[in-house]
């Protein structure tokens, strides 16, 4: 072109009947050497961060550490930013082998790592082979390197994770599985006992066994971690059901009582499971245990996780169903979830919820504080909700500040406990990297047996998050001042009172006088301290009234407060909360 160089490139956008649209980009390489030498770093960049599972750069000087690159995208390996200690602990207690976690803490501990470094001599870095969960949520051997970075006269660490070749991983699982000190029993053969320890270590899959009730009574820690629970004892002693996580219950439960009372065996039986807030495609196989004489005591069954290879033969990519920041589903991951749920009511009614949750004043904190840390604030959110309600919701987020949540329910109190528990969940976050923050989350919730359509059920959900309070408001003793000096007495006590009344509910309220001495505030309900808040700063203002005309005076009020989603009634809203502030007079008498 003109005797220079130049790169074209044509990339297409979109078409309709009539046209075809292309984004045509022309780089002059001749005059602008910089841009190539820039594009051919950048590909050097994404081939390098291509070999490592994760990067992540550690800065000792502030203590902190920040996810550069992550390549596997199940939820729970996201590591979430933050101090060095929070982070190691958070990410040992979601990720790695209960064995290795104490060796993973004294791996990352950030006091002695650069001690640690130094000691390796000429190698400069420092390597541990550590059991991690993959996308399946099984457990398979990474290597973690730690390497010196310096920049900026800050103490800086990069910390990356990668695969080990099936050579070493094999050679790591009999030297973690096969205790020497533990092989033969005291005839010097292995026992049965010893064999079946190793099986469990060692599998793959996730093994779990039950007595004839249904209840669990054991369970190996690859079935545990799949579920995120701690220990056996969260398992022990319950039925399936019970524990929320199965999408059909009722299905495993008549799946169980064949394999008990025919003998039944199931062999990779399909279905859906409720894990770390996602649905999970799961295979399952199960058995009847026998004792001696022949009869049933029990049943022992085996998951294997089968999500990836679903998708894959359908063309679908892990990553269209989980949004990138959170590490949570997106929009299409929770459509699709959503399609499943509808499918099992229609079968069977089996009913659910849709919470519909956004996170109060989000704008503020990320005009305030930077959108890195509106960021921050969101995957705080996303990982609270599916840590707590995990286990038996299906846990997204469909943009910006706004998440939704499905569960099974049998009825509106089960629905309004997930509300609450929501919110309590959302304001126990008191912190956000080294800043303390106070967040609080409205909260809608509809059944899908009350509109059996999913966008209206999304739409009736979301109107029922736009929740609102009421204040009710009486002047106690105003009688008596009315007839004790007359009616321009009472009058001037009615306007001092709709003064405070006005003062304190400002601009983000509506405030009334409904006859007499009665008064009501209305305030959309974003913050559920508000109302009580009001309610303090009111008496605390009526009680700085200490003369009228010239008269000393020593005013009080009783109030009752009530929300809207209590009661769903705007009459019974009215009568509810007249009630509660009949019930605090009484008390101040």
């Amino acid at each position: 072109m003109n005797g220079n160089y130049a790169n074209i490139s044509v990339r297409y956008i979109d078409q309709d009947a009539n046209s075809t649209a292309f984004l045509l980009e022309v780089a002059n390489l001749s005059q602008n050497r910089g841009l190539a030498r820039s594009k051919k770093r950048e590909e050097a960049m994404r081939f390098i961060y291509s070999l490592f599972d994760r990067v992540e750069l550690i800065n000792l000087s502030e203590g902190t550490v920040e996810n550069l690159y992550r390549n596997n995208m199940h939820t729970s390996s996201i590591l979430r930013g933050g101090a060095i200690k929070e982070v190691v602990d958070n990410y040992a207690q979601e990720n790695i082998h209960p064995d290795d976690i104490a060796k993973f803490r004294k791996f990352y501990d950030e006091n002695t790592m650069e001690e640690r470094i130094k000691a390796e001599g000429g190698k400069k870095y420092i390597t541990e082979y550590l059991r991690t969960k993959d996308e399946n949520g099984h457990y398979c051997w990474k290597l973690y390197c730690v390497v010196p970075f310096p920049l900026n006269n800050n103490r800086m660490l990069l910390s990356c994770v990668f695969d080990v070749d099936a050579k070493k991983r094999l050679k790591l699982i009999e030297q973690t599985a096969i205790k020497k000190d533990v092989l033969s029993d005291s005839d010097g053969k292995i026992s049965c006992a010893i064999l079946w320890a190793n099986l469990l270590a060692m599998s793959q899959f996730g093994v779990y066994w039950k007595d004839t009730d249904r209840r669990f009574i054991g369970a190996n820690q690859t079935y545990l971690s799949y579920n995120s629970l701690k220990s056996e004892q969260e398992l022990i002693g319950k039925r399936e059901e019970e524990l929320g996580w199965e999408l059909n219950p009722d299905f495993r439960i008549d799946e169980d009582e064949k394999v008990l009372t025919e003998g039944e065996q199931v062999v990779n039986r399909e279905g859906t499971m409720i894990v770390d807030g996602s649905l999970r495609n799961i295979a399952t196989s199960k058995s009847p245990i026998y004792d001696t004489e022949g009869k049933i005591i029990g049943l022992m069954g085996y998951i294997i996780d089968i999500t990836m290879e679903s998708r894959d033969s359908k063309g679908l990519l892990n990553l269209a169903f989980t949004d990138l920041l959170t590490g949570i589903l997106n929009r299409r991951g929770l459509m699709d979830a959503l399609l499943e749920y509808e499918q099992m009511y229609l079968k069977r009614k089996a009913d659910f919820v849709i919470a519909y949750v956004d996170v109060d004043n989000f704008t503020d904190f990320n005009d305030k504080n930077g959108r890195s840390y509106g960021d921050r604030l969101l995957s705080e959110v996303a990982y609270a909700l599916r840590n707590r309600l995990g286990k038996s919701c299906v846990v997204g987020r469909i943009g910006s500040d706004e998440f939704v949540l499905l569960k099974r329910v049998k009825d509106l109190g089960d629905a309004s406990q997930l509300q609450a528990l929501i919110r309590a969940t959302v304001a126990d976050i008191h912190q956000i990297g080294n800043k303390s923050c106070q967040v609080s989350a409205s909260v809608g919730t509809a059944l899908f047996s009350e509109v059996d359509n999913t966008q209206q059920l999304l739409r009736k959900a979301d109107r029922n998050q736009i929740d609102f309070s009421l204040l009710f408001i009486d002047i106690n003793g105003f009688k008596k001042y009315n007839d004790t000096y007359g009616h321009s007495f009472g009058d001037e006590v009615l306007r001092r009172v709709a003064a405070c009344i006005r003062r304190v509910t400002g601009y983000t309220g509506v405030a009334c006088r409904i006859g007499g001495d009665e008064f009501v505030i209305i305030h959309q309900d974003r913050n559920q301290n508000y109302i009580k808040d009001a309610e303090n700063k009111l008496h605390q203002a009526v009680a700085e009234i200490e003369f009228i005309q010239k008269r000393p005076c020593k005013l009080e009020l009783a109030m009752g407060r009530a929300v809207y989603s209590e009661v769903n009634d705007r009459e019974e809203l009215l009568r509810f909360a007249d009630q509660r502030m009949y019930l605090n007079k009484q008390k101040r008498k």
